[in-house]
C-alpha cells in the first residue's frame, strides 16, 4: 500500500511516478509528473531514494534537451529548470551535477538572451 497510517512509501511513489513520467502522453503531463514529485518532497517531508532521484533528474533534463534540439527553447529550459529544482533535493546529487547542470542552463539562457536581443535589431 502507497499511503498507510500516515506513512508514505517513498520506493513505491517513486516507482508510480517514473510510470507515469514514462507513459505521460505528452510533454505537458510529464511536466506535472515531476511538479507533483517537488510537492510530495516540499508538503510531506518524505526522503526519497537517491537512484530515483537520480533519475527524475536525467529523466528531466534529456527532455529538455530535447525539447531544445527540436529549437523549442522555452520548453527546454522549463524542464532543464525542474530538473535542478529536484537535483537541489539531495545533497549528493547536487555534489556530483551541480556545477555541469547549471552551467548547461546558463548557456542556454545567455543564447536565448542573445537571440532575442538579435531578433530585434
Amino acid at each position: 500500500m502507497l499511503v498507510q497510517a500516515g506513512s508514505i512509501d517513498p520506493s513505491k511513489l517513486c516507482y508510480l511516478l517514473r510510470r507515469l513520467v514514462t507513459l505521460a502522453e505528452s510533454k505537458t503531463k510529464a511536466y506535472e509528473c515531476f511538479e507533483q514529485l517537488l510537492q510530495f518532497i516540499y508538503n510531506m517531508d518524505v526522503a526519497m531514494p537517491e537512484l530515483d532521484m537520480e533519475w527524475f533528474v536525467a529523466k528531466a533534463w534529456n527532455i529538455g534537451v530535447l525539447c531544445h534540439r527540436g529549437n523549442d527553447t522555452e520548453e527546454a529550459l522549463k524542464f532543464m529548470k525542474i530538473a535542478q529544482d529536484v537535483m537541489q533535493q539531495s545533497e549528493s546529487l547536487v555534489e556530483k551535477l551541480g556545477n555541469g547542470l547549471n552551467y548547461q542552463y546558463q548557456e542556454l539562457l545567455r543564447m536565448r538572451t542573445s537571440s532575442t536581443c538579435d531578433g530585434k535589431r
